[in-house]
């Protein structure tokens, strides 16, 4: 509808009336949000701030903001095609350029221009998302294209994006499938809308629970008008939402917010690393370092190098277990593993590969243990994206984790069990 803004605002009208309707007759009070399709892209796009992508853009909200839309917002997508082509290469570097230099210029072109909007027709400039960036690695991960840590480096770098709209004028509440969200209102104070395992209709995440933790409004998304068991699957899924928000008040209302919101983050932040990032505690540590660090591309290297960092100290979770981990790094030859295992005595060795180029680097370390008589000495698992439990099998392995947030909820396990390998 955003290619022909009449339309758009026929379509935001008739929403309108439908919620100044159910406030006149059941006491409901409601507000619309308007998000109109980011169309600045195709072989027909004279350019991304000018010409009639950018004007149907513009003219989309200031015709719906006219007829009553009380939220804008948008999912842009300025430097989307480079991080694409990042995410497709796992090229970090690539995809911190495209957030900050591609992404943050855009961002503030656009939303200075819908908060112009928003003040001169009374409307609320809500906010963006990182929607079509960080969602869609968290997708491409949660598929095994590419890895999880990854994903979740991306999620906390595209919250340096998603804050320029506040930069600009935006007051939020900030979208519902902003998972970045979390750390917009742990800097700015803005209230947010986040949408968590009632969406599953819609999408599967691997972040349903910690998604509430910090949530203003909780939300689902689009839902096909099909009938189920229970009734119109629009019907049944907001019956769901309604389930969990009167969970959510109740424990506001009795002083449990804070265990309710603690299990919502211990019940998914151990599985993978892009709900560990989303964790409130996470969060906040990693927030307050980033608003040291001035200028978009500084301020996103650092974001990365910070999530990098916490999601390394999984490995404490081991360590407050009662075991001591050792961690020799990244791009290890044989011969370091080998001497590590014996100098420590290990009982267990952890290999991770994150390409299939790499991953036959596995079998090379589990032939140097049997050549090197310490086999039978200690145990193997073995994980990253592209390895998988025929492939353990196929090299020897005794253990195989999917990724490094199941290892660490099943080591403990795992050591006190005799050996047995494929």
């Amino acid at each position: 509808m955003t290619f022909h803004p009449a339309w758009g605002e026929e379509v935001c009208k008739t929403v309108v009336d439908i919620i100044r309707e159910h406030a006149e007759k059941q006491g409901i009070t409601g507000a619309v949000r308007i998000t109109p399709v980011d169309i600045r892209e195709g072989r027909d796009l004279t350019h991304m701030w000018r010409g009639f992508h950018w004007d149907a853009v513009l003219e989309t909200f200031d015709r719906c903001a006219r007829t009553g839309a009380d939220l804008l917002a948008i999912e842009s997508i300025g430097g989307k095609e480079v991080h694409d082509d990042a995410l497709m290469y796992c090229n970090l570097r690539h995809a911190i350029w495209a957030l900050s230099v591609l992404g943050c210029r855009d961002m503030q072109k656009l939303w200075t221009a819908i908060v112009e909007i928003a003040e001169k027709t009374g409307s609320v400039a809500s906010g963006d998302t990182a929607c079509g960036f960080a969602n869609t690695a968290m997708v491409l991960a949660d598929r095994n294209y590419i890895p999880k840590v990854f994903a979740a480096v991306i999620r906390v770098a595209s919250a340096v994006r998603s804050l320029v709209a506040y930069e600009c004028g935006a007051k939020g509440p900030h979208k519902d499938c902003g998972y970045e969200g979390v750390y917009v209102k742990a800097i700015t104070g803005t209230p947010i809308a986040t949408e968590g395992r009632v969406a599953a209709c819609a999408h599967l995440s691997p972040v349903g629970n910690v998604a509430s933790c910090l949530c203003d409004l909780w939300s689902n998304e689009s839902i096909q008008n099909i009938k189920l068991l229970g009734g119109p699957a629009p019907t049944v899924g907001f019956e769901q939402l309604e389930f969990d928000c009167r969970l959510m008040n109740k424990a506001s209302e009795t002083g449990n917010a804070a265990l309710l919101r603690d299990l919502n983050a211990d019940s998914d932040s151990l599985y993978d690393p892009q709900a560990y990032v989303l964790r409130p505690d996470v969060v906040l540590d990693i927030s307050r370092e980033i608003v040291k660090v001035e200028g978009w591309y500084p301020r996103m290297r650092a974001a990365a190098n910070l999530a990098l960092s916490h999601i390394r100290q999984g490995k404490v979770m081991l360590e407050n277990q009662g075991v001591k981990v050792y961690d020799l790094g990244v791009d290890v030859s044989e011969d370091v593993i080998i001497e590590a295992v014996g100098d420590y005595g290990a009982d267990l060795l952890c290999l991770s590969a994150l390409l299939t180029t790499t991953m036959i680097q596995q079998k090379v370390v589990l032939d140097a243990l049997r050549s090197s008589k310490l086999r039978d000495r200690v145990r193997v698992m073995i994980g990253g994206s592209p390895v998988s439990q025929g492939f353990g099998e196929y090299i020897g392995a005794d253990f195989y984790a999917k990724d490094a947030f199941r290892a660490a909820e099943t080591v403990r396990t795992l050591l006190n069990q005799p050996v047995k390998r494929f």
